[in-house]
C-alpha cells in the first residue's frame, strides 16, 4: 500500500503519446479520487502530462487556496483533442470537484503555480504547444468564489516566473514577438485587485532571433534587472538587459537610435551569470568581434554594465561550451597567447601557445597548457597514456592537462593555478525546473 502511494505521488506511471496511460488504483482514501476520475475517463478521455517543468504528473496534489490541505489538479485530454483540468478538494465524505479548466492547444507544454497571495494562495498557470514553433500560449486561473477563472492569456516565446519585490507574490515576465515586424518586446505582469495586470513593457534588441535564456539578477549600478539572453540574427548571440525601475523597464544595452544590442554579441553560446561570485550578473562579450580566429571566438569578456551603457570588464575566459568547461584567462596571457585544437581516437586537445611574435625561438609552437578531454571506451587508459592530470571525472568524459617543464616564465603556469582556473560549465534551473 506505501508503495502505490508513493508511486501516486511522484507521478510515475506508463506514459502514451502526450498523456498517460493508467495511474495505479489507490488505497484509502484515495480510491475516492480514482472514482471522481474514472468518471471523465470513462466518457473516453485520456491522461495528460506537459511536456517539460518540474510538474508533469497526470495528477498533482497542490494547496492552491493556501489552508495547509493539499487540492488533487487533474489534467485529461479529451475525445475532440482538447484539455481539461479538474480541481478536487478532500472533503469528510471524499474528493469533490471545486473547478475545471478547458485549454485548446497542441500540448501542455509546462505547468506553473505562481503565487498571488502572501498567504499562500496560487494560480495556476497553463503553457500551451502552438502550431507556430517556438511559441506558446498561456493561460493563468485563479480560483474565486469556488470557481476556477481565466486571469490572463498571453502568447510568447519565452517566460519568467519571480517575486521581484519581496511581497511573496510572484511577478511573470513574457518575451513576446510581434508576428508582422518579428521585433521581440519584454512584458512584465504583476498580481492586484484579484488579477494579473501588465505593468512593464520594453523592447528587445532587433538582433534578436530567438529569446533562449531569462534570468532576474542585479546590475553593476544595483538595479534590479531581467537578462534576456537570445540567438541572434545572422549567428551568435547577444544579451539585454531590462532595468525594473519605479518609472518602468529600461533596456540598458540597446541603442536607442537604431535598437542595436551589438555590443553585447559574441559567437558561442554562453549565457550570461555571475561569473566571480560577487552578487552581480556579468554579460559574456566578444574579447574582440572583428577577430575571426577559434582564439577570438571563444574568448570572452565579462562585462558588468552600468546605467550608462559603459561596463567594467571583470573577468576573461576561455570558453568550450560543447565539451562543457572554460578556463579564467591567466592575466599574464594578455594577447600573447593562441589556441590550437585537435581531436580524434575518443580524445580532443586544447593547446595554449604563445603567438609567433611573442615566442622566443626555441619555444615556437610549445604549448604553455594542453587540457585534454577523454571520451572514447578506453578513456582511462588513455588518459594514462598521455600522462595527463586529472582535474575533474564526469559522465560526459574525463578532463585532464598537462604543462611544460620549461615554459617561459612570464608565461608559465603552476599545476594550483592551472587547477584553480579550470572549470566546468554549470547547468541553471528555470522557474519551471528544467535547464535551460
Amino acid at each position: 500500500m506505501l508503495c502505490l502511494i508513493i508511486v501516486f505521488l511522484s507521478g510515475c506511471s506508463l506514459e502514451y503519446g502526450d498523456g498517460l496511460l493508467s495511474l495505479p488504483k489507490l488505497p484509502g482514501e484515495y480510491l475516492l479520487l480514482q472514482h471522481e476520475i474514472d468518471e471523465i475517463l470513462n466518457t473516453g478521455a485520456v491522461y495528460a502530462t506537459a511536456e517539460t517543468g518540474s510538474n508533469r504528473q497526470a495528477v498533482q496534489l497542490i494547496d492552491v487556496d493556501g489552508d495547509g490541505e493539499d487540492e488533487a489538479i487533474a489534467f485529461f485530454r479529451m475525445p475532440g483533442g482538447d484539455f481539461l483540468v479538474c480541481v478536487y478538494e478532500r472533503r469528510e465524505s471524499g474528493y469533490e470537484e471545486i473547478g475545471r479548466a478547458e485549454g485548446f492547444g497542441n500540448t501542455i507544454h509546462a505547468v506553473h503555480y505562481p503565487r498571488i497571495s502572501a498567504d499562500g494562495k496560487l494560480a495556476l498557470a497553463l503553457s500551451w504547444g502552438l502550431d507556430d514553433a517556438g511559441s506558446y500560449g498561456m493561460t493563468v486561473f485563479a480560483f474565486e468564489n469556488g470557481e476556477l477563472k481565466s486571469q490572463m492569456d498571453v502568447q510568447y516565446t519565452s517566460m519568467l516566473m519571480e517575486d521581484i519585490d519581496g511581497d511573496s507574490v510572484d511577478e511573470l515576465f513574457f518575451a513576446v514577438r510581434d508576428a508582422s515586424s518579428g521585433v521581440y518586446t519584454l512584458k512584465g505582469y504583476g498580481y492586484s485587485y484579484d488579477s494579473y495586470r501588465q505593468r512593464t513593457e520594453a523592447p528587445l534588441c532587433m538582433e534578436v532571433r530567438s529569446v533562449s535564456r531569462m534570468k532576474l539578477g542585479m546590475t553593476a549600478d544595483m538595479e534590479q534587472a531581467v537578462f534576456v539572453d537570445s540567438a541572434a540574427t545572422g549567428g551568435g548571440y547577444v544579451t539585454d538587459i531590462v532595468a525594473l525601475t519605479e518609472n518602468g523597464a529600461v533596456n540598458r544595452t540597446i541603442d536607442l537610435v537604431s535598437g542595436s544590442g551589438a555590443l553585447t554579441w559574441r559567437l558561442v553560446s554562453v549565457s550570461s551569470t555571475d561569473i566571480n561570485y560577487d552578487g552581480i550578473i556579468d554579460v559574456p562579450v566578444a574579447a574582440d568581434a572583428q577577430q575571426s580566429s577559434e582564439t577570438q571566438q571563444n574568448k570572452l569578456n565579462w562585462c558588468d554594465f552600468k546605467q550608462d551603457g559603459s561596463c567594467d570588464v571583470v573577468e576573461v575566459t576561455y570558453h568550450n561550451p560543447v565539451e562543457e568547461w572554460y578556463l579564467t584567462w591567466p592575466e599574464s596571457w594578455g594577447n600573447a597567447v593562441s589556441v590550437v585544437r585537435s581531436s580524434g581516437s575518443g580524445v580532443s586537445r586544447t593547446s595554449f601557445v604563445l603567438t609567433p611574435e611573442n615566442a622566443p625561438e626555441s619555444d615556437s609552437g610549445q604549448p604553455l597548457l594542453t587540457l585534454c578531454v577523454y571520451t572514447g571506451d578506453n578513456r582511462v587508459g588513455y588518459a594514462v597514456a598521455d600522462g595527463v592530470k586529472i582535474v575533474r571525472q564526469a559522465e560526459s568524459g574525463i578532463y585532464g592537462y598537462i604543462l611544460p617543464e620549461n615554459a617561459p616564465a612570464e608565461y608559465a603556469l603552476t599545476a594550483e593555478q592551472v587547477e584553480e582556473s579550470f572549470k566546468m560549465v554549470e547547468k541553471e534551473w528555470a522557474a519551471g525546473g528544467y535547464t535551460q
